[in-house]
């Protein structure tokens, strides 16, 4: 995706889902539910024996992208390591998406973002 420019971002954003999100959404569906969707009857129990049985520091923190010149890598990352590697195709595109809406923003200069309903 081309850099694009605060004017284009709503229908960027629209070719987006568009073409990008619904295709893949309706792929994944036609594979099978992403999630159960009742109790498996087969299944003797759902207990997990947790790998850890006492909480530190970390399991609080959690950090996420550093913001739009590293989320493309950091989406790519997680969604690679989470085993979607078809949503870690999208990340460029949402890196491309993020660096626009962020410019939107910095041109508003105190005005309401358009991507926040403002409740009065």
């Amino acid at each position: 995706m081309a850099t694009i420019s605060s004017k284009k971002l709503p229908q960027a954003l629209d070719a987006f889902f568009r073409d990008r999100v619904e295709p893949l959404g309706a792929e994944l569906r036609r594979r099978g539910p992403l999630f159960p969707l009742r109790a498996d009857s087969s299944a003797e129990t759902y207990w997990n024996v947790r790998r850890k049985a006492r909480m530190d520091r970390d399991d609080f923190e959690r950090l996420g992208p550093g913001g739009p010149a590293t989320l493309a890598s950091d989406l790519t990352r997680l969604w690679r390591e989470a085993g979607v590697p078809e949503l870690a195709v999208l990340a460029p595109a949402l890196g491309e998406l993020a660096a626009a809406a962020e410019q939107v923003e910095k041109e508003q200069e105190g005005d309401v973002s358009p991507f926040v309903y403002a409740m009065y």
